[in-house]
């Protein structure tokens, strides 16, 4: 089998990148499985309907990872005047600035290969027992009484190497017998641990209640209303990383100053180029047992109006509890990577004298390397075992919430239909990059999926016969319907959805043009610095304007600037379309429908941010310890395109 390749960007040659997923006995590695059965029981007695039974299910999953067990190689431009590259193996350098013509010279500058090519299979079981009472108290009460016992198994690995889990107690005698990976332990090697990492309660309680209740006892005016818990699992991704831990896969990388010809591959040349880890391990907390769980309720209040039409009144809400921190419970890893981390120098570490030489520390904080006896991995809790690379080791400790009012009025029946909708909401969590990597609450704020104002109708209006006169004006004009939906969504709080983070990617730089981070700031290597507010930026906007940059500024060294900025919101959503459709009889059996559609009917462009740039914040320290705005883009907060256009649709259908 021959390597993958890389392409060397545009004009130069193909990307042939993708991996050998074939590898594996030659098959493509994707088997997804999920057998259930269920049974229930149901009884009716008197005024109550029970009913009981018991749900299983296997989630199974057999995936190859897109690893390179073959290599893969890139040739890119070399620098023939400076020939900072040269050859891993003999030191001389060759190649030229073609990349072209080093891919048929066989000169490469990257060069990865993977020990092995990594499968994942892996599956996880639910089991569950339930019991349900509808309970009719009278005619104009009725009460839904439900209890559930759930089992919600972890994903588990089914070949016997199991997860890999972290064992701090073994950690210091790992280190000194010089074990890979210390502190890390797998079912594989240690039959004693769960060959799921850590494992869930057998059987947790999962209480349902709801209500009907007739208010007047004329069915015009009902309150509705339910509580219940709801278990459920956690992504198949975020397992996958503990797998490949224990699995010992180990990638080889060409050191970024050296070449290899493709002649030079083999077994001496990974030994040359050294074998490293992916420069990070992830591993389970065996002593966690929690189980996501989300408690939903919800009370509704509908009244019949005139008009035959509905109006309803809702509140609806949700509390989660037990999200994996790390995981892809929202789509993305929340909390995000440095908080699972567990190898981060700790907060304030790097105020003190080197923790293990007791050398004293240098000046400038930034420093990264070694001055004498004191060296910067030694500020690293498992420095001896992974020196500066990351533990990570995921934790069922995020939660989230969501609130809502909603408002529907709707009509059915006769020529006119309507549904006219209005929501407000707050969505919170634990968002998903990191802003503190040592407490779960420093990361909870506004998610990006909240918008907390949303308007939606939809309409259908039959002409019918609305014109007698001429049969064919009659034939022209009568029997249309017209139809349409109209949506208004307020934007999304920017310091959420903006491409940087909460901080708006905020850079700092000092007096005399050095970077500062959170290690002159808080004296740790993790974490980001969040700006300060003097006014709300979310007021006296003008024209294009989303965010005030006069109103922000960077917090002064050791402060902590503002996780939750008043609510700044991004541009609105705004659409409306129309169908207009008619059926014409031909016979008896014949007819032609015809149907003319409007999307964005009035062609109402969307405001957007072209790219994030005019979001990011950088500031420069002035002399007299100030800060002012450092090459910013011109168009700071402000929106810079327009999408969106009117599209028109005819449709013609003969029936027949």
């Amino acid at each position: 089998m021959v390597p993958s390749l890389y392409s060397a960007g545009d004009r130069t040659y193909g990307e042939m990148s993708q991996p050998n997923i074939f590898s594996n006995g030659g098959e493509f590695g994707l088997t997804k499985a999920a057998p259930s059965f269920q049974n229930n029981l149901t009884k009716v007695w008197q005024n109550h309907t029970f009913k009981t039974g018991f749900y299983y299910s296997m989630i199974g999953n057999y995936q190859t990872d897109f690893t390179f067990p073959n290599g893969v190689l890139k040739f890119g431009s070399l620098d023939v005047t400076a020939q900072s590259q040269t050859n891993l193996v003999d030191g001389n350098f060759y190649g030229s600035r073609n990349p072209m013509a080093n891919l048929l010279l066989g000169v490469a500058n990257q060069y990865q290969e993977d020990s092995i090519a990594g499968v994942f299979d892996m599956a996880y079981r639910n089991y569950s027992f339930y019991g349900m009472d509808d309970w009719k108290v009278n005619r104009r009460l009725t009460l839904n009484l439900g209890l559930r016992f759930d089992h919600v198994g972890r994903w588990y690995e089914r070949t016997g190497t199991g997860m890999a889990v972290w064992l701090p107690g073994l950690y210091d005698e790992d280190v000194t017998a010089g074990r890979v990976n210390p502190g890390v332990r797998y079912h594989g090697i240690d039959p004693g641990i769960p060959i799921s990492g850590s494992e869930a309660k057998k059987l947790l309680l999962s209480p349902r209640l709801g209500l009907a209740f007739d208010v007047f006892g004329t069915g015009k005016t009902v309150v509705r209303g339910g509580w219940g818990a709801y278990r459920w699992n956690d992504q198949y991704n975020d397992y996958a990383g503990p797998l490949t831990t224990a699995q010992g896969r180990q990638t080889f990388n060409l050191p970024g100053t050296s070449t290899v010809l493709v002649n030079q591959l083999g077994p001496d040349l990974l030994n040359l180029a050294g074998a490293s880890r992916s420069g990070e391990i992830f591993a389970t907390d065996p002593t966690d047992t929690k189980v996501p769980i989300t408690y939903s309720y919800n009370l509704t209040i509908s009244q019949q109006l005139p008009w035959r039409s509905l109006l309803e009144v809702a509140y609806v809400g949700n509390q989660s509890e037990n999200l994996l921190m790390g995981g892809q419970s929202g789509g993305a890893g929340i909390g995000g990577a440095d908080f699972i981390n567990i190898n981060k120098i700790p907060l304030g570490g790097l105020f003190a004298d080197d923790p293990v030489s007791g050398a004293v520390r240098p000046t400038d904080l930034e420093f990264t390397g070694t001055s004498g006896a004191w060296e910067f991995r030694h500020y690293y809790p498992y420095w001896e075992g992974y020196g500066t690379n990351p533990v990570k080791v995921a934790q069922h400790v995020g939660y989230s919430n969501y609130h809502g009012l909603q408002v529907a009025w709707v009509k059915q029946g006769s020529r006119l239909d309507f549904n006219l909708n209005y929501t407000w909401s707050k969505a919170l969590g634990i968002v998903n990059k990191t802003i503190d990597p040592f407490t779960v609450h420093g990361n909870y704020g506004v998610l990006n999926i909240d918008r907390p104002h949303v308007i939606s109708t939809s309409y259908s209006y039959d002409v019918g016969n609305a014109f007698t006169g001429s049969k064919v004006l009659q034939g022209i004009v009568n029997g249309w319907t017209i139809s349409g939906i109209t949506t208004w969504q307020a934007g999304g709080n920017l310091q959420a959805t903006n491409n940087s983070g909460q901080d708006f990617g905020l850079q700092l730089t000092d007096i005399g043009g050095a970077s500062l981070s959170t290690k002159t700031y808080y004296g740790t290597d993790k974490g980001v610095i969040l700006p300060i507010y003097t006014c709300d930026p979310s007021a006296n906007l003008s024209g294009d304007e989303k965010i005030k940059l006069e109103c922000l500024s960077a917090p002064d060294i050791g402060e902590y600037g503002v996780r939750q900025l008043p609510y700044v919101s991004g541009p609105s959503y705004f659409n409306q379309d129309l169908a207009v459709h008619k059926s014409f009889a031909i016979t008896e059996r014949q007819k032609v429908e015809f149907r003319i559609s409007a999307f964005n009917l009035f062609n109402h462009p969307l405001s957007a941010f072209s790219g994030w740039e005019p979001l990011k914040l950088k500031f420069i320290r002035q002399v007299d310890g100030s800060w002012a705005p450092d090459n910013l883009a011109s168009n700071w907060g402000e929106v810079d395109t327009k999408t969106s256009n009117r599209v028109l649709q005819l449709g013609f259908k003969y029936i027949f």
